[in-house]
């Protein structure tokens, strides 16, 4: 469990990266949309894991953070479908593809 929260962190960081990188406006959007779910629901796995089975040591994890994360960001189709109640957002629904 900590290796597959760790590579989401870093997938957290790379989308953050390239958000703050690129020149499209949507691209731009949807990536910083793609960040902020991405941060949102790494905490809730993690807390839920941890609850359950106790904390996990995120400081020995085998993934390294990598360009190859980035780039495969940057190739995936991201599609996104923000929820909106009462005129608020309280969700995002993602779906990667890679």
């Amino acid at each position: 469990m900590k290796d597959l929260i760790a590579t989401l962190f870093h997938a957290r960081d790379a989308a953050h990266e390239l958000h703050l990188k690129t020149r499209s406006f949507a691209a731009h959007l949807a990536l910083g949309d793609l960040y902020a779910a991405l941060v949102e629901a790494v905490d809730g796995l993690a807390e839920t894991y941890q609850g359950k089975y106790g904390l996990l040591d995120l400081t020995s994890a085998a993934v390294q953070p990598s360009r190859s994360t980035a780039r495969t960001l940057s190739r995936s189709s991201v599609s996104w479908r923000p929820s909106l109640s009462r005129a608020r957002r309280t969700s995002t629904q993602l779906t990667l593809t890679c």
